[in-house]
């Protein structure tokens, strides 16, 4: 435990970076998204970062934090929405009137837009196997608002 305490510690001194920063890395890691000062989620890649990270604003069916922002922001204009599924939340929705194609359009550009131009990032390199247990030990001492 005291090595993941000091390899957390480690990844939280690492400077602030933008999104445009943070999928310039070409090394495998965990990365943090914050809100200001705000920890929304941690996330890790074992794929060069630049790959993984794009994914989050590749769209809800790319990355679960697309998926949580989104639904962030269908709560915020008064839908009641825990998560937006992959599978069947955007057609059901659509399908039965709830939503337009258009506004869906328009909350995924404004949560990518967000994620682009608002959040702050930090990456920490990993180079060592099983980097999920530095991810999973991040997650449960931070308790990161969108990770279950």
């Amino acid at each position: 435990e005291t090595w993941l305490k000091n390899r957390l510690q480690e990844a939280l001194n690492q400077p602030f970076i933008s999104f445009d920063e943070v999928i310039s890395k070409y090394e495998m890691g965990v990365y943090f998204i914050y809100d200001g000062h705000e920890l929304l989620y941690i996330g890790m890649t074992t794929r060069p970062g630049h790959n993984r990270i794009k994914e989050i604003i590749g769209g809800f069916r790319k990355h679960t934090f697309n998926r949580k922002s989104m639904a962030q922001y269908f709560r915020g204009r008064g839908y009641a929405m825990h998560i937006l599924s992959t599978a069947n939340h955007k057609r059901d929705w659509i399908d039965n009137g709830i939503i337009s194609p258009n506004e869906f359009k328009e909350v995924q550009r404004e949560v990518n837009n967000s994620i682009k131009q608002t959040l702050r990032f930090k990456f920490y390199e990993v180079r060592f196997f099983n980097i999920e247990f530095l991810e999973h030990y991040a997650i449960a001492t931070l308790q990161p608002l969108y990770n279950d």
